[in-house]
């Protein structure tokens, strides 16, 4: 990240003005109205029942708001515009998804504003403080006379290559708003969200403002050009050597609404502050970072080099460096398998090499004719669209882009995985010093307001539950109070698949691009002797298997014939082999396809795991792939033996989860953007939605089974998918329960943005009470819960020992905060539901909404 960023106007593909959301909520609407029911009522559950503070002591990164005095803010839409020489319109305030356009953008609507401030100080003064977001609203703390102000920049910013600039403030209904604290409301119909909109923009202004501080990609999210001046220190971070990229500081930031003091003394407005690091590519030379990255692919052929940097580096933004006159930005579509010696373009009629091209139109003599050319594409006077070739040596990485998720190789990954899982003393210094990094407590803008941040962050008491019982094979199992862990030796229901009518075999599947590690037949002999042993131990039945064999594969397609054999030879169980590295990703997907594709059981070892477990004697980890080979197969390993939900053979259980492909959304298609036309989304990957449910062969209530079905990549799911797996779960019901219905539902739903609560009660409790009915439940009773971990809020002990072990730096197991970082009128608590073995451990917020 370079401070400022470029002074060119970057361009970029807008975002469409549909969005999946949207259209997923139309699709809501006219499917309830199809089937004739009624939309339900946004409101949420109400907390119910005593709340009794604990006696565990904790603070938090919830940093409390206090109003000094009643002021009211106006607020104007906003509109940055300008105009350059060819006539051509180039709107600042428009959004964007990729990440230069969009953080350039940003910067010169700063510019813009502060130019405008400077130009009409008289006027700016007269309407008090500004805040904005950098894209379309901005509030002022006394009225602003409304006008379209139309006015040339100075001389020192002709360098935007534009003829004028035009601001456009329009006012917004409602106009005014109240700085007070705001009681919650369950029914979120009269939810507001204008003050904690306008709070999220106030303690941004100073990140926004201060040029050189932070690259800043929303009101919410920011990293620091030089963390060293807020106290952070160089191992905090690291830099990837192998293809350029950093790994950035910044700060995820979010108003709450929390209940703080005692229980029902109402809101409090708060800031909640978090660290955040993400890989950065580095803005250097292309060819540097193309180097960088095929310098363990020397023996590589030509084409797997073009395929590795198609995979690595496309959408990544560039820009031309020959010309700098007129340096062009562009994104990355692909690579030619062709060089710039190789590449022919026509050149008045006649064709020309890519590289005679550059010598004789720019003087550019090309020395690397070993590598690919970039493919971008630009979009003639005519509306046509037209591919463009240029040279890596020309090209330079644009500054501010974040790494992508399926830019990251696994070596990154790992890397910085390492850097942000610190422990949780590590985890509240870092905190404090990006609060420190916002300015919240010197900021101008919050004196103005009269807003006063809090010096410490919010304390509370929690409570610790006691751990449930456990029941296995051999009796009763009290988990430890400290640490919840605990041991068994008997699963409490063996598997019963393979034995006396289905065999189960083992295969290791290695590639050439496996590189080193794979099992001999001796090692593999050994692992599967261990396996076996503690199989026995365990009072799981594993008879010799069928077959078991090293299968060098020449390309991938041939494992099916493997999983053919087995579905042949009643076969229903696969122990399989793959590497750690190389193409071990590829494998492993081609044998969880051939598990679906031949409904062969299979389950997965990397054989780095294999070889630790023989030179190690690693006999937990045997202890636990074991635990996923018997509930695979059918079996049950423990259950809660005092637990009234477990216990209850009438309560239906159902949790699913969603799985979206990198990025999320699918791109809008080109015929999307004809208002006369039904909204059409090229999907690519899409989600898979997973769902389990105590609906298994034993009849057991604590016998979960599952499934997963697929739907177009959006970030939320469709009402009929949800409607899909509630009727199925209630089939699988019927038929382990002897025709019984289930008396009630328990839903465990994944965790949605509190933007969709809305929608949840709007349309999938009616649907999901109605699919319900239809199976023959008249009168059911639904209990909806939304857990998520993806919250921004985060717990420490008040006095934490630095100098222990990072497990017991964390909170335990079974801790449950239900007062005052909570919302002061929704049902909702946060639980910790597991040890974490290393780091700061993620609790879950769940959302009870309807009973």
């Amino acid at each position: 990240m370079s401070k400022g960023g470029d002074e060119s106007i970057a361009s970029g593909p807008a975002l469409s003005s549909l969005r999946p959301a949207n259209v997923l909520e139309i699709q809501a609407r006219e499917y309830l109205k199809e089937k004739e029911i009624e939309f339900g009522l946004p409101i949420m559950a109400e907390r119910k029942g005593p709340v009794r503070e604990g006696d565990v002591d904790l603070t938090t990164n919830i940093y409390p708001l206090i109003f000094q005095s009643n002021i009211r803010v106006c607020r104007y839409d906003v509109k940055v515009s300008g105009t350059k020489r060819n006539g051509r319109i180039v709107e600042f305030t428009k959004k964007f998804k990729d990440d230069f356009t969009k953080t350039e953008r940003r910067f010169r609507t700063r510019d813009v504003l502060v130019t405008f401030m400077n130009k009409h100080k008289d006027m700016t003064k007269a309407a008090g403080c500004i805040y904005n977001d950098l894209q379309s609203i901005m509030r002022r703390i006394s009225n602003l006379i409304l006008f379209l102000l139309n006015f040339i920049m100075p001389l020192s910013l002709n360098v935007f290559k534009l003829e004028s600039i035009t601001l456009e403030f329009n006012p917004t209904n409602p106009f005014q708003l109240s700085l007070e604290q705001i009681q919650g409301q369950r029914d979120l119909v009269y939810a507001n969200r204008d003050l904690a909109q306008f709070l999220d923009i106030a303690t941004s202004q100073e990140v926004f403002f201060r040029e050189g501080e932070h690259v800043h990609f929303s009101t919410s999210n920011s990293y620091m050009y030089s963390p060293e001046m807020f106290g952070f220190k160089s191992d905090d971070t690291i830099s990837f050597a192998d293809n350029l990229t950093y790994l950035g500081i910044g700060c995820d930031k979010a108003i709450h609404n929390v209940q703080g003091g005692k229980p029902g003394s109402g809101g409090l407005q708060s800031v909640v502050v978090q660290p955040k690091k993400t890989p950065f590519h580095a803005d250097d030379l292309l060819v540097n970072k193309v180097d960088a990255m095929l310098s363990s692919m020397q023996r590589a052929s030509f084409d797997a080099k073009v395929a590795y940097l198609d995979k690595y580096l496309k959408g990544l933004m560039v820009c031309t460096t020959h010309n700098k006159n007129n340096v062009q930005y562009l994104l990355i579509k692909g690579f030619a398998r062709e060089s710039a010696s190789q590449k022919e373009i026509s050149i008045n009629g006649q064709p020309t090499s890519v590289a005679t091209y550059f010598n004789q139109k720019y003087g550019v003599s090309l020395s690397r004719m070993d590598l690919p050319l970039v493919i971008s594409s630009t979009t003639d006077k005519n509306g046509k669209k037209q591919q463009n070739y240029y040279p890596i040596e020309v090209l330079q990485v644009c500054d501010n882009q974040r790494v992508k998720t399926n830019q990251l190789t696994s070596q990154m990954t790992q890397l910085a995985i390492r850097k942000c899982a610190v422990p949780p003393a590590i985890l509240r210094a870092q905190m404090e010093k990006v609060a420190k990094s916002l300015h919240l407590w010197d900021s101008e803008y919050l004196n103005a307001a009269r807003i006063q941040v809090l010096n410490k962050p919010l304390e509370l008491r929690a409570n610790e539950l006691n751990h449930p019982e456990l029941q296995t094979g051999d009796g009763s199992v009290f988990p430890n109070k400290d640490s919840a862990g605990w041991r068994m030796s008997k699963v409490l229901s063996p598997q019963a698949l393979v034995g006396k009518q289905y065999g189960w075999a083992s295969f290791v599947f290695w590639t050439k691009n496996a590189g080193h590690g794979c099992l001999t037949q001796n090692e593999m002999d050994d692992f599967l002797r261990r396996y076996q042993q503690q199989a026995s131990f365990r009072g799981i039945r594993l008879d010799n298997p069928v077959r078991k064999e090293i299968v060098t594969l020449n390309k991938l397609d041939d494992m099916a014939q493997f999983y053919e054999w087995a579905s042949k030879n009643d076969i229903a169980f696969l122990l399989c082999f793959h590497g750690d590295s190389g193409d071990a990703e590829q494998v492993h997907h081609e044998i969880k396809a051939n598990e679906r594709r031949f409904f062969v059981i299979t389950q997965c070892v990397r054989t780095g795991t294999a070889k630790n477990v023989i030179q190690k004697g690693q006999k937990l980890t045997i202890d636990n792939i074991l635990n996923k080979t018997n509930v695979k197969l059918g079996g049950i390993n423990y259950t809660l033996s005092r637990s009234r939900i477990a216990a209850d053979t009438s309560t239906l259980i159902i949790g699913f989860s969603a799985n979206h492909p990198g990025g999320g959304i699918g791109t809008v298609d080109d015929t999307a953007s004809d208002p006369n036309k039904a909204p059409s989304f090229v999907s690519g990957p899409p989600t898979a939605v997973g769902f389990a449910a105590n609906v298994g062969p034993t009849k057991m209530p604590y016998d979960f089974i599952g499934d997963f079905l697929y739907q177009q990549a959006y970030r939320e799911e469709k009402v009929n998918v949800i409607e899909s797996i509630v009727q199925r779960c209630v089939a699988f019901f019927l038929s382990t329960r002897d025709g019984r219905l289930p008396e009630r539902v328990i839903l465990f739903r994944n965790g949605c943005s509190e933007g969709l609560y809305p929608k949840i009660l709007k349309y999938e409790v009616p649907l999901l009470r109605k699919a319900l009915q239809v199976e023959g439940m008249q009168e059911p009773k639904l209990t909806l819960i939304v857990c998520n971990k993806l919250q921004s809020v985060r717990f420490f002990h008040k006095n934490i020992n630095p100098n222990v072990k990072a497990p017991e730096q964390n909170l335990k197991p079974g801790t449950i905060i239900d007062t005052a970082a909570v919302h002061p009128e929704f049902a909702e608590f946060f639980l910790t539901s597991h040890r974490a073995l290393q780091v700061w451990i993620f609790l879950f917020l769940n959302i009870n909404f309807i009973v």
